[in-house]
């Protein structure tokens, strides 16, 4: 009171108002600034001169001068605090009946509130995100909040960094966004000295809803006493004493109507209409040094920006965060059946409810149906289905918007809906979530009045303006019911058109609106509509909709959208919610797949929904789709329901091993079962163990544990002797375990183990992984403790520990102690000779197969203690093969220079197992590591090579050989051809270079890629293959200049057959090097016709000549002569195999047909042609790469004698 007295002191000189002295009559009438005479006038004589104007109504002046200023006293201002009180102390819900009681301060809940102007790309992030991606854009709003400048309803006026407090702060928001709410909420806290007491003495709350479109001329003092205990009297005291410490709430501005005039003179005793004195009160001409809070939607923010007195504060509502929806289900079920962690559980699985629940209007009908529902559902009622989908939430929402927030609109609900929904189509289509102005149908004259839209300002050269719906999921629903405003014949070609052409992994923007299409098509869903659009040829869609549902999954499961398309089908049926749809269409797929596409909690809730509808479900299978233990609690009662299961599920702890014993039925066909990244114990895994041994039938089982012990790996074996499951992994999920996987599985009669360390960059393990093979019958027999123990033991030293060779010779005890035993792979860190020597020893003593290999570490040096990458031997039908080699991987050879490669990669034969005793082989592998440690031009290299050969040499009954070289030079040829020549037991004989080499830049040319020799019934055959592509051979960088990067070799392949004894007769070698000519040239090269006579003419030389083939990029005119003079050149000639390209990969043109077809040809050989023949009758394919085309097809022409044969390959 004290301060109320004060200001009453400072405002005695106010200029606004009319201040009469106590003796003065009407003749002493003087006017002030902004009073009702706007001209002093001279009265003399009771005569008044000069002119005098009057501005305002002469009862209105009566009724003013009527009232005088009176403090209000402390009994009046509590008065007015209870007064507000009681107004805002209970909420008004939508669905309030009479006699309920809502207390505002358990209904509140904070929003999220922003200071920061946004731009376009952040709106249309808002716009368009959904469910967890919209919570991730708000959390990223919160953990930003310098950035986004957050703020709360208690700092709305907190001052400046300057100090300042702003005299106006705006707060705006969409519909529904819970501005009215704050508005109302900030009254009662003030009313209740909780908020704003330091810094406002008196609120006015001004609701522009109540008196929008009134013609009614009143004063301030009368507008603000509609609203207030305090008397005018009062009141007219505190507006015209403490105008500094008063703030007008004036709420909902987008109702009131444009001004016509911002220039009318408003005091505090004009009358005129609410809307002037408000926009006086907004730009400062009246009550200047007041304070203004303002809520609005974006629709009239440009328009408030330009009346709006400064200091200025823009804030906007966001909506709910995510604890912020939590905390308003919190309150809203507290003390309701239903309790609010299983109706927000519930909520969250639908990402587009999750989303909507943003808004606090559709929170509260979220809330509201929700709880009905469960009341429902306690009275046996079906009133469920009122939020079983998400297009029932928005029909909901829509229509609450219609009713209390469309107030405004112009024309009838109907156009104005028809109209929504053409934008959203339009915008939909062309994926295109803002509008310009003129995109707006005309039909909405006004779409600052229209509830589900709101307006961004585009900042340019000038501000342009930008509409869009209030959510991008919004504008699809409204997308959808373009449709309903359809005629039938229309509709059908439409929706059959978008059926049609849709493609599940492109058409990501059209499936919001085909799923609201299958949503309106519900029968309940389309009672509630059935006032606000006629329905009546939307009708005949749903068998439409039906037909494309049931036929569209066998279609897509042809394509790449098989797996997409099963899921968007099932979130079709949910929203339509036809329980006997559902069991009709998941009948009829038979079954159903989902593989390697995430499933999200609505997509968990739609496969529940449609998979209970059925008695039995014969065949699901869930892999690769991140199925937590929520989603997996959420499936628990369709898992137990099915026939076979394949499943995957992943993150699950011991807390969860109860849920997944639940989700298996001892009826089930476990088919799969996976659990990924997860920490089990090992009592889990027994627990697991246990209950699927029950299982009607147990395929592979893979389960991730915290620790893989000897325990759990024993565990694991010890269910594999009493179950016939195919495959059981564990795979640990702790750097400390034992071993990072154990894996058993069965095949035909075989058990099959693997035992593995994953790679540690501190201490790479001497072993790091063991597999074995033995008969599934001995299984019992074996001691897989100490396997898993002597694995380990070894594993944890290294090769230079003292008690390495002890544990290395226990591990070998153990593995030899396995009853049959057939095959062994071991995966050490660096193959030494120890490793060698241990793996030769294996073979003697059990017969089996062996295979040994270094894990080299690619990121680091090369090791140099290891002798080679792996070693290989394999007893089979009685023979002895031998493989040692290097790995010439890309990474390997960036490491090494062609100076340093190794000559000589891999080293494979074959002999018969009684000769394995004979060799010391241990020999040969010093050799070979001696080899590899030199380069073609080192002075020892010569030496080395002639010690392998020699050796081989004396290998009893050698059978094959197969040398992998860095280059197939004259040197290794000729050994080879030494090599072939002194064993004749020797079957076949192969020096090729290695594939890694052959696929970089700057490799040496070698006479050819491979070369190749056998023995067979007392024939020699040679087969050589060269490059592809033509290089220039060896005629110099002139002719090579001259050819095309791209042009394939002319001849690519040669090979022979003669008798053995005939092979001493030919000098080999120079036969090489013309074949390395031919082969760097194309036909068009100047060189190639001579080269390529002078190499056929030497095959003329071979005594005895059985058989030749050759393989060319094309059979040309130029080649079918060639063959010919070859056939007739050699009387000894049996058989010419022709191939056109290689892999037969080439045409064969009819040019060069006619030529054969035409000769004359020897009877006594035969001639093979194979390749691609276009059978067009013009205009026939020539090109190297035309075989491919359709109209080419792939033959084999055969000439013998006279006579020509084809046969299609196709």
């Amino acid at each position: 009171m004290d301060e109320l007295a004060e200001e009453s002191k400072k405002g005695a000189n106010a200029t606004d108002g009319v201040a009469l002295p106590q003796e003065a009559s009407v003749s002493h009438l003087t006017a002030t600034s902004g009073a009702l005479v706007n001209v002093q006038p001279q009265v003399q004589n009771n005569n008044i001169g000069r002119d005098l104007y009057i501005v305002t109504n002469i009862s209105n002046i009566c009724g003013m001068l009527a009232i005088q200023p009176q403090q209000p006293d402390q009994y009046s201002i509590t008065e007015n605090y209870n007064d507000i009180i009681q107004r805002y102390e209970y909420v008004k819900e939508y669905n309030v009946i009479l006699g309920e009681n809502l207390l505002f301060k358990k209904r509140y809940t904070d929003l999220l509130i922003i200071q920061k102007q946004r731009d376009r790309s952040e709106k249309k992030k808002e716009i368009c995100s959904k469910g967890e991606t919209f919570q991730d854009y708000l959390r990223d709003i919160e953990y930003e909040k310098d950035k986004y400048r957050i703020t709360s309803v208690d700092q709305l006026f907190c001052p400046e960094d300057d100090g300042k407090m702003p005299k106006a702060t705006v707060l705006q928001g969409n519909s529904g966004s819970g501005k009215s709410y704050t508005a109302r909420w900030i009254m009662l806290r003030w009313a209740q000295q909780e908020l704003y007491t330091e810094n406002f003495q008196f609120i006015f709350y001004l609701d522009c809803k109540e008196f929008s479109g009134t013609s009614d001329h009143i004063t301030l003092v009368e507008l603000l006493h509609y609203n207030q205990s305090l008397t005018q009297e009062q009141i007219l005291w505190i507006l015209k004493n403490a105008s500094k410490r008063i703030l007008f709430l004036i709420d909902a501005f987008d109702e009131l109507r444009p001004l016509k005039s911002k220039t009318t003179i408003i005091s505090l005793h004009t009358s005129a209409t609410p809307e002037d004195i408000i926009c006086a009160l907004l730009s400062g001409r009246l009550l200047r040094e007041s304070f203004l809070l303002v809520t609005t939607r974006s629709m009239a923010a440009d328009r408030l920006g330009k009346l709006l007195k400064h200091p200025q504060r823009f804030t906007e509502i966001m909506g709910f965060s995510e604890e912020g929806v939590e905390k308003y289900f919190e309150t809203f079920f507290e003390g309701k059946q239903v309790s609010h962690t299983q109706a927000f559980d519930r909520v969250k699985i639908n990402e587009t409810l999750y989303t909507a629940c943003s808004i606090p209007v559709i929170c509260w009908i979220v809330c509201t149906v929700l709880s009905e529902a469960e009341e429902a559902e306690e009275e046996d009622e079906d009133t469920t289905r009122d939020l079983e989908t998400t297009t029932s939430i928005y029909v909901h929402f829509m229509l609450t918007m219609l009713e209390h927030h469309s107030e405004g609109l112009d024309g009838s609900i109907q156009s104005v809906m028809r109209s929504l929904s053409e934008l959203a189509d339009e915008g939909t289509k062309n994926q295109q979530v803002f509008f310009d102005k003129k995109l707006v149908p005309k039909e909405i004259s006004d779409p600052a009045n229209v509830p589900f839209l709101c307006k961004f300002l585009l900042k340019r050269v000038r501000l342009v303006t930008m509409f869009s719906f209030v959510h991008l999921s919004l504008q699809e629903f409204f997308a959808s019911l373009h449709y309903t405003f359809m005629e039938k014949e229309e509709l059908q070609e439409d929706v059959g058109k978008m059926l049609d052409s849709l493609k599940i992994h492109q058409d990501l923007h059209l499936l919001p609106v085909i799923l609201f299409l299958f949503g309106l098509s519900n029968d309940n869903v389309s009672d509630l509509l059935s006032d606000t659009c006629d329905l009546s040829s939307f009708a005949c869609i749903r068998t439409f909709l039906e037909e494309w549902l049931l036929k569209a999954l066998p279609r897509a499961r042809k394509s790449l959208d098989g797996q997409r398309t099963e899921m968007f089908l099932l979130q079709c049926l949910y929203e339509l919610h036809d329980r006997g749809l559902a069991r009709k269409a998941v009948e009829s797929w038979g079954k159903v797949v989902l593989h390697s596409n995430p499933l999200r909690r609505p997509d968990c809730w739609a496969l529940r929904y449609c998979l209970q509808c059925c008695p039995r479900i014969p065949s699901l299978s869930i892999r690769g789709c991140f199925i937590t233990a929520d989603k997996m609690r959420m499936l628990q009662p369709i898992l137990r329901k099915c026939d076979e299961l394949m499943l995957m599920v992943e993150d699950l702890s011991d807390n969860d091993v109860k849920d997944l014993i639940l989700c298996l039925d001892e009826q089930t066909d476990l088919k799969e079962l996976r659990v990924d990244d997860s920490t089990l114990s090992e009592q889990s895994l027994r627990e697991i163990l246990d209950v699927v041994g029950k299982q009607k039938s147990v395929g592979r089982l893979e389960i991730s544990v915290q620790t893989v012990t000897t325990g759990t790996a024993v565990l694991l074996t010890d269910f594999m002797k009493n179950k016939d499951a195919k495959m059981l992994l564990l795979m640990d999920n702790d750097d400390k375990s034992l071993y990072s996987s154990v894996s058993m599985s069965r095949k035909d009669d075989d058990i099959i183990l693997n035992i593995g360390h994953g790679p540690c960059p501190q201490t790479k393990p001497s072993l790091s992984e063991i597999t074995l093979i033995c008969p599934h019958a001995h299984i019992s027999d074996i001691n897989w403790t100490n396997i898993f123990q002597t694995f380990y033991d070894v594993k944890s030293v290294t090769e230079s520990c003292p008690e390495f060779e002890k544990r290395l010779d226990a591990l070998q005890s153990a593995l030899c102690s396995i009853m049959g035993l057939r095959h062994l792979e071991l995966r050490v860190k660096s193959l030494t000779s120890t490793w060698a020597s241990r793996a030769l020893t294996l073979l003697q003593n059990s017969g089996s197969s062996f295979y040994i290999s270094l894990e080299e570490n690619k990121a680091g040096p090369i090791n140099a203690e290891a002798l080679y990458s792996s070693l290989t031997v394999l007893i089979k039908d009685g023979h002895f093969t031998l493989s040692v080699g290097e790995y010439m991987t890309h990474e390997f050879l960036k490491r090494q220079s062609p100076q340093t490669r190794a000559p000589l990669s891999e080293i494979v034969l074959t002999c018969p197992c009684s000769e394995l005793s004979t060799a010391n082989w241990e020999n040969l592998l010093h050799i070979y590591d001696n080899i590899k440690s030199f380069s073609e031009e080192c002075e020892g290299f010569d030496e080395q090579c002639d010690a392998l050969m020699s050796f081989l040499s004396r290998v009893p009954d050698l059978k094959e050989l197969n040398l992998k070289v860095m280059c197939v030079t004259e040197r290794w040829a000729s050994r080879g051809f030494s090599l072939m020549h002194s064993c004749p037991g020797l079957q076949h004989l192969g020096i090729v270079t290695d594939g890694e080499l052959l696929r970089r830049d700057g490799v040496e040319e070698g006479l050819c890629v491979s070369l190749s020799m056998a023995n067979s019934n007392g024939d020699f055959m040679l087969s050589i293959e060269g490059r592809a592509v033509a290089t220039g051979g060896l005629l110099g960088f002139s002719c090579a200049k001259s050819l095309s990067t791209q042009s394939h070799s002319s001849l690519s392949g040669l090979s022979l057959t003669c008798p053995h004894s005939h092979m001493s007769g030919v000098t080999w070698i120079h036969f090489l090097r013309l074949f390395q000519k031919v082969n760097g040239l194309t036909d068009s090269c100047v060189a190639f016709d001579e080269q390529c006579t002078t190499l056929l003419s030497l095959l003329h030389s071979v005594a005895g000549l059985k058989e030749v083939g050759v393989t060319v990029n094309i059979l040309s005119q130029s080649w079918a002569t060639r063959t010919l003079h070859l056939m007739h050149s050699c009387p000894s000639l049996q058989a010419i195999r022709l191939t056109a390209g290689v892999e037969a990969k080439g045409l064969l043109l009819e040019e060069g047909i006619k030529i054969l077809q035409e000769s004359d040809r020897d009877p006594g050989c035969t001639l093979t042609l194979n390749g691609w023949r276009c059978h067009k009758a013009f205009e026939q394919c020539t090109g190297e790469g035309d075989w491919s085309r359709d109209c080419n097809q792939r033959v084999q022409l055969q000439f013998c004698g006279q006579t020509c044969t084809e046969k299609c390959l196709n």
